[in-house]
């Protein structure tokens, strides 16, 4: 039988396929780290600033409380995008789903929502882990843009232009089934674990 080699036919098509996941990986990566930068850039000063810091201070103001509110939860949401994108990036270099992450992403984004919401702990509570799923979907989606390019030997963004949303939304439902939907119904019990105010006694 004759083998197949590099200078007979050019390499077999696990290699090449191994191949092709790798590059994908390697564009998604840097899709990722894009939006860790993004996510981190529009965070930190919306933490930092003073005028966050003068409104958290601030009382009896209705505007000032909505204010914060509004803040809070726009940094929660983009803090479990963030960490969604973490867990992406891990995944492709590593050629797995990494379920288990789906409890580190719920337990970071109940902390996140701890540490903006101080106000309104059992709204941040709810948010935590309706973040905690959306992002992991998030996550399922981009993993979804990978096989897609992968199958279709094309690049990361090619594939996502010529699939479009809906069939990216459809394989990330399908994805979340079995041990991974566990995984992250775990995390968004702790994510509201995490958020919940059980440090309050009385009002």
């Amino acid at each position: 039988m004759a083998r197949i080699t590099p200078e007979a036919g050019g390499l077999g098509p696990g290699l090449r396929g191994e191949r092709k996941m790798r590059e994908s990986a390697r564009i998604h990566a840097r899709i990722a780290w894009q939006a860790l930068a993004i996510c981190y850039r529009f965070t930190t000063p919306l933490l930092c600033s003073p005028l966050v810091e003068e409104t958290r201070m601030a009382q009896g103001s209705k505007s000032v409380a909505w204010l914060n509110l509004a803040f809070g939860t726009l940094n929660v949401v983009l803090g479990a995008l963030a960490l969604a994108a973490v867990w992406a990036f891990v995944s492709m270099f590593s050629q797995r789903t990494l379920a288990p992450a789906a409890a580190l992403l719920g337990l970071g984004t109940g902390l996140l929502a701890r540490a903006s919401l101080p106000q309104a702990r059992r709204y941040g509570a709810v948010l935590a882990a309706v973040a905690t799923f959306a992002a992991a979907y998030y996550q399922q989606i981009l993993m979804a843009a990978v096989r897609v390019a992968s199958t279709l030997d094309l690049p990361l963004l090619a594939a996502l232009r010529q699939s479009g949303v809906g069939l990216l939304t459809l394989l990330a439902r399908l994805a979340l089934a079995g041990p991974l939907l566990l995984w992250i119904l775990l995390g968004a019990a702790l994510a509201v674990l995490a958020a919940w105010p059980f440090s309050r006694r009385g009002s």
